[in-house]
């Protein structure tokens, strides 16, 4: 049945993406892998929030080709890369990348994963957008917290009614490679989209264990810096002291 609502939700979310790969000639801003360089997380995407967080990321979410190496086994869930066939809107949103698939795990889970990558603000849009276009009724829920160690980090939520499918909740945020928040710079949206078989609740519980699984560690902008890691001394070399005076024959 997920397959089924899978098609109707490409109507609605894909009607605003353009292809899969980048047009010739297209600029692309190459920022430092988001898996050892802290990147700056917002909700938002055209206003600075209290959500803010520098993060650092299981996989390289940073706008490039990098982001066609996210694997399809995350955790406990297993993907499927998914064709975008609506190319009407190719011209006005031109977004460098774009990652599109499908997750599943054991139980009948099931979501859509997405990602896109650009130099250009015309290639994001808040989700609430691709209901309204596909003419779905939808809800904005605020926030959700997703814990990480001793810090969080915090995601847009919205609800999507198909009107011959199931809910779905979807968790989104942007990335940057500074707190400039250039898009010319580089961006990616990240994107969580649960089918609700099983309820809301669960979907947002699957949405929110998957989007979990994309980062690794999160602090606040106004926190301290993490210490350098300490180096061990190094080991110094041995002393020789002068050579014994051979004895006499």
């Amino acid at each position: 049945m997920w397959n089924l609502a899978l098609t109707r939700w490409l109507f609605g979310f894909l009607l605003l993406l353009p292809v899969f790969l980048p047009p010739d000639g297209a600029p692309i801003a190459r920022a430092q892998s988001t898996t050892d360089t802290w990147f700056v997380l917002d909700r938002e995407g055209w206003l600075r929030t209290d959500d803010s967080r520098l993060v650092l990321t299981t996989y390289d979410l940073s706008n490039g080709p990098n982001l066609a190496a996210v694997p399809l086994k995350i955790g406990d869930w297993s993907g499927a890369d998914q064709e975008i066939t609506n190319l009407d809107t190719f011209p006005t949103l031109d977004a460098d990348f774009i990652i599109y698939r499908s997750y599943t795990r054991p139980g009948g889970h099931s979501l859509l994963f997405s990602l896109v990558g650009s130099t250009r603000g015309q290639s994001f849009h808040h989700p609430l957008i691709c209901y309204q276009w596909a003419d779905w009724p939808a809800e904005d829920r605020g926030t959700t917290t997703i814990s990480l160690g001793s810090s969080d980090v915090v995601l847009r939520v919205v609800v999507g009614y198909d009107p011959e499918g199931p809910p779905q909740v979807d968790l989104h945020g942007y990335l940057w490679p500074n707190d400039r928040r250039d898009w010319g710079d580089g961006a990616t949206q990240i994107r969580v989209t649960a089918f609700a078989t099983a309820g809301e609740e669960q979907a947002l519980a699957d949405a929110r264990e998957f989007a979990r699984l994309l980062f690794k560690s999160a602090r606040r902008l106004d926190a301290p810096a993490p210490p350098a890691p300490t180096l061990a001394p190094a080991a110094e070399p041995p002393r020789f002291g002068p050579s014994p005076q051979s004895p006499a024959p």
